[in-house]
């Protein structure tokens, strides 16, 4: 999908995951994620962890949430999605012209190790 050109995470959304209830920020290079004890940072990290590998785990969801998300905006466009509601999570790669991709795992696992 990168046809050999190196991409880059743009932005990251997430919506009722952990204890995080809305989060929106811009990535660059290298992004620095800190603060103080229970502001979110581990949230932060296991939503795009959950993202990234995949599986199922029913804890993810902000508690009292019916849904929540993992939005993670590459810079050629593509979005990597996860939606998150009480015991299901479902993962998409959504292509800026193509729209929903099949195989979305598979999709995301071929970015990470590229």
């Amino acid at each position: 999908m990168a046809d050999g050109i190196p991409i880059q995470a743009e932005r990251l959304r997430i919506v009722n995951v952990l204890k995080i209830e809305q989060l929106e920020i811009a990535l660059g290079k290298i992004t620095r994620i800190s603060g103080k004890n229970r502001t979110g940072k581990s949230s932060t990290l296991n939503a795009i962890k959950s993202l990234i590998q995949g599986g199922t785990d029913a804890t993810l969801l902000r508690e009292g949430a019916e849904e929540g998300e993992v939005v993670l905006i590459l810079d050629n466009g593509v979005e990597l999605r996860e939606n998150l509601t009480p015991g299901k999570q479902e993962r998409s790669v959504i292509h800026p012209e193509f729209g929903p991709l099949k195989r979305p795992q598979s999709i995301i696992d071929s970015l990470i190790t590229s």
